[in-house]
């Protein structure tokens, strides 16, 4: 091991290396989206785990939604989608299309912009879909959940495993989203929806 002449040079060694930026040092690991995971039967477990978060979290959410009146569920709110309402749908959407894709059928709507459908009757469907894509992940194998669909106008082959960390993750960040819309409306204590209190319950 070549060694250091004098003490100046250890110290700008070590200088370098603590001031050095940490997302310049974090852009030097190569990304690498299709590296095949080890252990990929806890990686499963995990997956199953967060399905069954996901829809302990939505109906966290849906009963404290259901407290909202008329007025409050279909107030205009500025974000991704305007109302409480518009917000739902989109979720329930997303969670529909996906499980559709999953089980090798074309991409379908659950519900209409303006499909007339009650607070009631949107609350209750996203819920059944969000029990049904739980459903759907605790029935995969170790094996089925490495299978691909393709996807996109270019066909990319995308795991079962990354589809379904997508829609968990597209739940969470939208769950946020009408917490604080929700609030903005005149909801209060709204529910805590972290992981960690799915894990305590």
């Amino acid at each position: 091991m070549k060694r250091f002449a004098n003490t100046t040079g250890i110290v700008t060694l070590f200088a370098t290396i603590l001031f050095t930026p940490l997302l310049s040092r974090a852009e030097s690991v190569p990304h690498e989206p299709n590296k095949t995971m080890t252990h990929s039967v806890s990686q499963l477990s995990q997956t199953q785990k967060m399905a069954a978060y996901n829809t302990w979290a939505n109906l966290q959410l849906c009963n404290w939604l259901s407290e909202a009146d008329s007025v409050q569920w279909s107030m205009h709110i500025e974000s991704s989608f305007t109302t409480l309402n518009t917000t739902v749908c989109h979720l329930w959407n997303a969670e529909h299309g996906w499980l559709s894709t999953l089980n090798k059928e074309a991409w379908s709507m659950a519900v209409e912009r303006d499909s007339g459908l009650s607070q009631r009757e949107v609350l209750n469907g996203f819920m059944e879909t969000s029990r049904a894509f739980q459903v759907y992940v605790d029935q995969l194998t170790e094996e089925s959940f490495h299978d691909t669909r393709n996807l996109g106008k270019d066909q990319k082959a995308v795991s079962l495993a990354d589809i379904i960390q997508h829609v968990l993750n597209h739940a969470t960040y939208h769950r946020g989203q009408l917490i604080t819309m929700g609030r903005q409306a005149g909801l209060s204590s709204p529910p805590r929806t972290d992981y960690i209190f799915f894990m305590m319950q």
